[in-house]
């Protein structure tokens, strides 16, 4: 930061707003790099801005164009627009989480309007009965022909029609063009969308914002969640933080794994192990595992693997639903394929071209696919990384190697140096010879001529 002059933000920390670097936890790393990995970038020439792709282009292009130049390297977004992007899209699931939940507080209220209206006709209708059985029984006596009178001027009023209530024109419209309350869900009619509403303004929303990929695990993640918290060493889940930390100290004590000061994994949602779409609850999960059969495929939990829904953590959710929300998607006609871009254009062409046809949605990869190849990038970086340290390895090796050979050479020239020093001391003593022969075949060893 002082090197590059970046003590110009300030991020809000404990209540103080200092230029200083953030603490960053795991999983927001996790959702980061996960972001940025998508962005696509290109390397261009300095001089000519020719796009250069791969090294052998790149050396080939300086060596015989443009050898006064130099490559630079581009990307569509930084890393803070990246991270700004990302939290306007955070805002708009936010707006359009509020929406969600007016749209479904004015259906509720108009269905408790509506059920109110049928109890107050219920109430008129048993009025009107009583009524008509009150003057049934005091037929024929004297004085009731003004209470016969007075009640069938009541009956003739228009609230008492059927489907009234008030008898202005304006409430009667409005009443009339009230839509009847749905006990089932709306689905959309996009094909490949399946996401389900409650109301028919829920369904309007969704469409307006024309947010129709097939690759959304949330589909099914509907109101808050319940968290429940898992032990990282034996996998058993807990329904509040006490619990575990108590399962965690009895734990403790065996030395089996279990250690007072790691934290739980939060766990708060269940996805299922074939598609990966993700549920607030686990039975939920079970439903749709057994209506859309997909019982088929088990992750290993436990060392047991058995078709179950998975548990999953908030840090793994989170960056699932980062890899797929870059997934792009495309909504076509089923007749022409022709490409809708926005819910005018595509109610306008059903409206006036394909009246028959109905409208699919398309996306590159699904959910599995996307997890998978982010399963196999995670793999390619494990052995990448093995690959560099057994490369490290072996350039360590050849380094103790030759400072090995090299303090072994200096030991020989040491030892030469010494045994020549010696035969100049005894130079004409007699009894030398044999001595002096046997230093000079020393000498003239393989080993001794290699490291001369």
């Amino acid at each position: 930061m002082s090197e590059s002059n970046h003590f110009l933000r300030a991020i809000e920390l404990d209540n103080r707003s200092i230029p200083c670097p953030v603490p960053f936890p795991r999983y927001a790393k996790n959702i980061l790099v996960a972001l940025c990995k998508d962005i696509p970038f290109q390397v261009k020439c300095s001089s000519c801005n020719q796009e250069l792709r791969s090294h052998t282009e790149l050396s080939a292009h300086f060596r015989t164009r443009c050898r006064n130049a130099h490559p630079v390297a581009y990307s569509e977004q930084s890393i803070a627009e990246r991270k700004a992007k990302d939290h306007v899209d955070r805002q708009k699931d936010r707006v359009a989480s509020t929406l969600d939940r007016l749209a479904l507080h004015v259906e509720v209220e108009k269905k408790n309007k509506a059920e109110k209206n049928k109890a107050f006709q219920e109430k008129l209708h048993d009025q009107h009965a009583h009524g008509l059985q009150e003057l049934e029984f005091v037929k024929g006596l004297p004085g009731t022909d003004a209470a016969r009178i007075c009640v069938n001027q009541w009956l003739k009023m228009p609230g008492l029609k059927p489907g009234i209530v008030c008898s202005s024109r304006r409430n009667k419209n409005r009443f009339r063009e009230q839509s009847p309350v749905r006990n089932t869900p709306i689905i959309c009619p996009i094909v490949h969308c399946n996401r389900k509403y409650d109301n028919g303004q829920l369904l309007l929303g969704h469409l307006k914002r024309f947010d129709h990929s097939p690759c959304d695990p949330t589909i099914h993640l509907h109101g808050a969640p319940s968290n429940s918290y898992a032990c990282d060493a034996c996998l058993q889940r807990f329904n509040s933080p006490d619990k575990y930390d108590d399962h965690v100290t009895a734990k403790a004590r065996l030395a089996d794994g279990h250690e007072n000061n790691i934290p739980p994994q939060v766990i708060n949602s269940f996805a299922c192990p074939l598609c990966f779409l993700l549920f607030n609850l686990r039975d939920e999960c079970l439903q749709h595992m057994s209506e859309s059969n997909h019982f088929l495929r088990a992750i290993e939990l436990d060392n047991r693997s058995i078709p179950c829904p998975v548990p999953f953590p908030r840090y793994a959710k989170n960056i699932l639903v980062a890899l797929c929300k870059d997934i792009p998607f495309q909504v076509k006609c089923s007749s022409c394929n022709q490409e809708l871009r926005s819910h005018t254009e595509l109610s306008a062409h059903f409206r006036t071209r394909c009246r028959n046809a109905h409208p699919v949605a398309y996306s590159e990869q699904s959910i599995a696919e996307r997890k998978a190849k982010d399963h196999v990038d995670r793999q390619k970086d494990r052995v990448a990384s093995t690959l560099d340290r057994l490369a490290l390895h072996v350039e360590v090796e050849k380094k103790n190697k030759a400072e090995k050979n090299k303090a072994f050479q200096e030991k020989l020239h040491d030892q030469h140096a010494h045994g020549l020093q010696e035969l100049e001391f005894v130079k004409g003593l007699p009894g030398t010879d044999a001595a002096r022969i046997c230093v000079n075949q020393w000498l003239k060893m393989p080993g001794f001529l290699h490291c001369c």
